[in-house]
């Protein structure tokens, strides 16, 4: 994207809170008068629970292209970011939070997102020492996770669609997915600065994580099935060494023989339940896991077939003007 206004593309930005303070306000006009410069068609999307309804009327008219959308009150917040995105029109959606509104810089995360055709991630600087098991624990679940991600995303309407399809889509639109098929980029923001997190951050974060445990079950129960199926490889090969045992060898002491049989059988019992279990168990998300086939990310062609078809075999146009026959009068 160049510098003049841009009319071909329609922008959203989204809030799924409302919780402004009075900076988050005036970074939010300004926001919308930058919006307003660089695009023709544009819209800001707040989700509120009525917990901010007394400042309603004040957004409206403060706020050009303003959509306030009401949700039942306790709504989580990342199924807020879901329902918010899912209602955005625009080519480009840019989801972020009110903390953020003034720490970001839109216009260039949305130039980025509609040049290179992927997600922009907004990031904070530094490091954190809780990436090396944030990222294990994200690849283990399928996404890209860093601790020092912001809230603030930009999205190509069609990586929206697909990660809207998904059903971890809580997660995927918080966490770029590790799937080798989204193109991201990182944009790293100078200004952000690290706050003391609430109670309902920290809320927050702990309800992520416990989704991204959710979302590692595949690959949790694939390993729990290797395992118990070694374990019953194991049991069977004690069991065949106590047998060889009590054969090769003539002071075996009185009962060993079927207190090892019995060990080992319980053993390979109770791994080959496990392993049933943990396939069942796996073929059972499979079936319910919404998969899609629209891996296709780019398509470059040497013809317009679809323009040839049109004049090859439009009657219209092939044939010339018609001529039609005089309507007859009724007497």
């Amino acid at each position: 994207m160049t510098g003049e206004r841009r009319e071909d593309i329609l922008v959203s930005v989204c809030f799924a809170d409302a919780e402004f303070d009075k900076a988050g306000y005036a970074a939010l006009t300004q926001m919308a008068e930058r919006l307003a410069e660089r695009f023709r068609y544009w819209e800001i999307l707040i989700l509120d629970d009525g917990a901010q309804r007394h400042m309603e009327d004040h957004l409206l008219c403060s706020v050009e292209n303003l959509r306030l959308l009401r949700t039942s009150a306790g709504l989580p917040f990342y199924r807020r970011r879901v329902t918010v995105a899912s209602e955005a029109i625009g080519d480009l959606v840019l989801l972020t939070a009110a903390e953020e509104v003034g720490q970001i810089d839109a216009i260039a995360m949305l130039t980025a997102a509609e040049q290179e055709s992927a997600i922009v991630v907004a990031r904070k600087p530094g490091w954190s020492a809780l990436n090396p098991p944030l990222r294990v624990l994200g690849r283990t679940a399928g996404f890209e996770v860093n601790a020092l991600d912001m809230l603030s995303s930009v999205f190509p309407r069609t990586q929206l669609n697909r990660l809207l399809a998904r059903t971890d889509r809580e997660l995927a639109v918080r966490f770029p997915p590790a799937d080798g098929l989204t193109p991201v980029i990182w944009q790293t923001c100078p200004t952000a600065v690290a706050k003391t997190r609430s109670l309902r951050e920290t809320r927050r974060r702990f309800t992520l994580l416990h989704r991204l445990l959710i979302s590692s079950s595949p690959r949790v129960l694939a390993l729990l099935g290797l395992g118990s199926m070694l374990v019953v490889v194991f049991a069977l090969a004690y069991i065949a060494y106590a047998i060889l045992v009590w054969l090769a060898v003539d002071d075996v002491q009185s009962g060993w023989l079927t207190t090892s049989v019995v060990l080992g059988s319980t053993t390979a019992f109770l791994g080959m339940a496990i392993f049933g279990l943990s396939i069942g168990l796996q073929n059972i998300i499979e079936m319910l896991s919404n998969t899609t086939n629209d891996v296709v990310l780019e398509e470059r062609s040497a013809v317009d077939l679809f323009g040839r078809v049109i004049e090859e075999l439009n009657v219209e146009i092939g044939a010339g003007p018609s001529h039609s026959p005089a309507p007859r009068t009724k007497r």
